[in-house]
């Protein structure tokens, strides 16, 4: 067996690894614009979304996780002026995508800028290359704005 799909001509290694490049390339251009003017079209509709961050669900579903996001971007913008997200590394394995990203911003309180969060996140394609898992994985508070205001920088 050479490992063609006879009925399509295609090799399914291939054909992975080609998802796995098409989800690759659509974290790197998406991510950055995440708090902004995202392209959710680059999720699945049953997107599985694993948060590991007690204020941020885990839910099911492309819009479940747009309103999540959504919601938990719009409470960290009453305490942040000038929000981005800054990715730090992608990094592309056999089977996944890994970011490591923060959360900047200017704190409202006194005008200082800061980072608010750092974290990592692993991605999971399906097999057109849209992103079917989004791992939450790790997710730390920069100390300099618990400091500037007390608590965690979230509602």
């Amino acid at each position: 067996s050479s490992g063609i799909n006879a009925e399509y001509g295609k090799n399914p290694d291939q054909e992975k690894i080609l998802a796995l490049s098409r989800m690759f390339d659509n974290v790197l251009l998406e991510m950055p614009k995440l708090l902004d003017q995202h392209d959710y079209t680059i999720y699945c509709d049953d997107l599985q979304f694993e948060s590991h961050l007690p204020m941020l669900p885990t839910v099911h579903g492309r819009s479940s996780y747009k309103l999540a996001l959504t919601a938990w971007f719009r409470s960290l913008q009453l305490l942040y002026s000038h929000m981005y997200i800054d990715v730090m590394e992608v990094i592309k394995d056999d089977k996944t995508v890994s970011m490591r990203w923060g959360i900047c911003g200017n704190a409202r309180l006194n005008h200082f800028h800061c980072r608010v969060f750092d974290g990592t996140s692993t991605f999971i394609p399906d097999d057109s290359g849209l992103i079917q898992t989004h791992i939450l994985d790790k997710v730390s508070v920069d100390r300099n704005s618990l400091h500037m205001y007390g608590h965690m920088p979230v509602l």
